[in-house]
């Protein structure tokens, strides 16, 4: 669940088990009054009637708590408030099932202060996205993973509250973000006061409610990539001002969509390329496309190779290879022996084994060891790279094949 740190003050506040009444302090004492206002004019600037909360949060003493009832004005008056130096004074109006808050210290007694509330409506039709960018972070070579990072910066520019609507889940009336398939580790952030998140299909949906103004949804998460590119679907449920892709350019490259070529731009001394989009909207799908993503090196692959497979594993898989070496050897020193007779035999194995049947042969144990090919495809596969261990001889010697 996100919180901010006014809904993490409700929740101390309503966890606190005693509540003091406000005579019992033997102490200094001011008044607060609060105003409300409500914001959507089609309420007709309706107040009255409206229940409105004040918390004090104090350390030592606990927590004081008072009510009141907006009058025809929406004024509500909070009298002999103790005067607590370290404490905070939280107002919370409750106006057609959402919650408003303000959080105020001592400075702010004798005053008044005006709260904003907002008639609610479950229409999608006022939430834009302003600006959303794509970055890529990081990646791990060995296991083809991307790290990226999301930042959306969505605005209600209308004069109600949107509240979701899970009832009719079919009419998609919630706030949701889409991932790429496989996504993984995935964390959420957000400055929106309450929600939860939810799995939806290809992504994921905040239950959070969202008052008018401009709010942030930080998110990052892991997505594996397939040899060196990685394809991004992207859809936009809302229309979107700015949409904007980067990555480092010592980790990859941005392919072209929709006939716009990536730029070249240097941010904070570093150089990234950049894929900037306007005026989005709603509906509009793209493919992004990642390239030059980070492979593993021959080394690596090895090494995950060794790491993941059992002892006996990895005994048949060195005496495989080693059958395979002997094997060529064996045959290169019979054709070495006939062909020049008054020659010594010379150790061919750096001749024969380069990085790439080595790791033709690293490969082809682990597809087996994984059941990912048949006896007959291993056995058949394994025939083929003893073929090319000879035939490689052939051509490095120059004799006829």
């Amino acid at each position: 669940m996100l919180f901010t740190r006014i809904a993490c003050c409700i929740g101390f506040v309503l966890s606190v088990s005693v509540f003091v009444q406000m005579d019992v302090y033997a102490q200094s004492t001011d008044t607060l009054a609060v105003q409300l206002e409500n914001g959507t004019l089609s309420d007709d600037g309706l107040v009255e009637g409206i229940d409105v909360t004040l918390h004090i949060i104090d350390q030592q003493d606990g927590a004081v708590l008072a009510s009141g009832t907006a009058d025809i004005y929406g004024r509500v008056d909070f009298n002999d408030i103790p005067i607590i130096d370290d404490a905070s004074y939280l107002i919370v109006a409750e106006y057609q099932g959402v919650s408003y808050h303000k959080l105020l210290n001592v400075t702010h007694l004798g005053k008044s202060h005006t709260l904003t509330v907002y008639g609610t409506t479950d229409l999608f039709d006022e939430i834009f996205i302003e600006e959303q960018s794509v970055i890529a972070g990081s990646a791990d070579s060995t296991n083809r993973l991307l790290t990226i990072y999301e930042r959306v910066t969505m605005v209600n520019y209308g004069d109600r509250t949107f509240v979701p609507d899970f009832d009719q889940p079919q009419n998609m009336q919630f706030l949701r973000f889409s991932l790429p398939r496989g996504a993984d580790n995935l964390q959420v952030e957000t400055t929106f006061e309450q929600g939860e998140i939810m799995t939806v299909d290809k992504g994921f949906a905040l239950t959070s409610r969202v008052p008018p103004g401009s709010y942030l949804v930080d998110y990052i998460y892991t997505v594996p990539y397939s040899n060196t590119s990685l394809e991004l679907n992207r859809s936009f449920t809302n229309k979107t001002d700015i949409f904007r892709v980067l990555i480092p350019a010592e980790l990859g490259s941005l392919g072209s969509v929709s006939g716009i070529v990536p730029s070249s731009v240097l941010i904070q001394e570093r150089e990234f390329d950049l894929l900037e989009i306007s005026n989005i909207t709603s509906g509009t799908k793209l493919n992004l496309v990642f390239n030059k993503l980070p492979e593993p090196t021959l080394l690596e692959n090895m090494k995950a190779y060794f790491d993941r497979v059992s002892q006996l594993g990895l005994v048949l898989a060195l005496i495989t290879s080693l059958l395979l070496l002997s094997l060529g050897i064996f045959a290169f020193g019979r054709i070495r022996h006939d062909g020049r007779n008054s020659r010594d035999i010379e150790p061919v194995v750096s001749d024969i084994v380069n990085r790439s049947l080595l790791q033709e042969i690293v490969q082809l144990e682990m597809l087996y060891r994984d059941q990912k090919i048949e006896w007959r495809k291993y056995r058949k596969d394994r025939q083929d790279i003893k073929l090319k261990l000879v035939e490689q001889y052939f051509t490095e010697e120059g004799l006829p094949s």
